[in-house]
């Protein structure tokens, strides 16, 4: 199973369980979002949860994977299909484009994230939770490459569930964690786009996504290959 084999690598190299756990995930339509999330949130729960210390394991779950015992998930679905395009009202770069980490997170997305679907059904304990939990909607859209040529095209990130804002880190890192806001979900988005081997400016999509899709091209490529011979 990859999501096991994942949280074995993340231990062996770390020594730790993880405290929280943020997932970009790439191909999914808005008329899967639902499906996807609960399917795939379950299988890392399940995995977490077979994988967590004794000493850790919640009684009142019943033996269960859930939120109560298993590292919060935030959930974010990366849409490159799509026609908005982000512009300076006044060009200062020579090409006409916006500068490398402009974020929208307003206005066009006013109506996505009035519905609150990142925070609205997740279960609130007092001892385990943020203090004042902002509930907000949380997607945005983010152009962190530089463009030389054309228009550059941003990424929207669709946020369908963000517990790290609501629930505290779980284990050593329980008093020392903070939420996950909007504003650092952008930031730490847009970091990781200078982390791809390859390039050394930002890219236009998040590194684990880029890596993802090669993996998937590759192994495509390998598949016909065996199938035509």
């Amino acid at each position: 199973d990859l999501t096991q084999t994942l949280l074995e690598h993340f231990i062996v190299h770390t020594g730790l369980y993880p405290a929280r756990v943020l997932v970009y995930r790439d191909g999914v339509s808005e008329g899967d979002f639902a499906r996807v999330l609960e399917n795939e949130c379950k299988v890392i729960r399940n995995v977490c949860f077979k994988n967590l210390p004794n000493a850790s394991q919640n009684e009142e779950c019943q033996g269960k994977a859930s939120i109560f015992n298993s590292p919060p998930i935030t959930f974010i679905v990366c849409q490159t299909q799509h026609n908005i395009r982000i512009v300076p009202e006044r060009p200062v770069l020579r090409h006409g484009n916006v500068f490398s980490g402009t974020c929208v997170d307003s206005k066009i997305l006013d109506v996505k994230d009035s519905l609150l679907t990142a925070t609205k059904d997740i279960p609130r304990e007092p001892s385990k939770c943020f203090e004042d939990p902002r509930d907000e909607g949380y997607d945005f859209l983010l152009t962190s490459q530089g463009g030389l040529k054309g228009t550059s095209k941003p990424v929207m990130y669709r946020v369908l569930l963000n517990e790290n804002v609501v629930w505290r880190p779980q284990g050593d890192y329980r008093l020392d964690g903070s939420p996950l806001t909007k504003e650092k979900l952008q930031l730490c988005t847009f970091h990781m786009a200078f982390q791809y081997g390859t390039a050394t400016k930002a890219v236009r999509d998040v590194p684990v996504v880029k890596y993802s899709k090669r993996l998937a091209g590759n192994i495509m490529g390998y598949y016909q290959f065996m199938e035509a011979s």
